[in-house]
C-alpha cells in the first residue's frame, strides 16, 4: 500500500511542471475577445470624446 502511495506522489510531483498550461490556455482563448473589445473602443474613440 505504501509503494502505491509513493508512486502516486511521484506522479503528482511530475505533473507540477505542467501547472501553467490551464491559465495559459484560458489567456490564449480570451485574447480575441479582449482584442476585439479594445479595437472597437479605439475605433469609436472620437465619438466617445465629443
Amino acid at each position: 500500500m505504501m509503494r502505491l502511495l509513493e508512486g502516486a506522489q511521484r506522479l503528482l510531483d511530475k505533473t507540477k511542471s505542467l501547472d501553467f498550461i490551464a491559465p495559459l490556455a484560458i489567456r490564449i482563448y480570451l485574447v480575441p475577445v479582449f482584442l476585439m473589445a479594445g479595437l472597437k473602443k479605439v475605433d469609436n474613440f472620437p465619438h466617445i470624446v465629443t
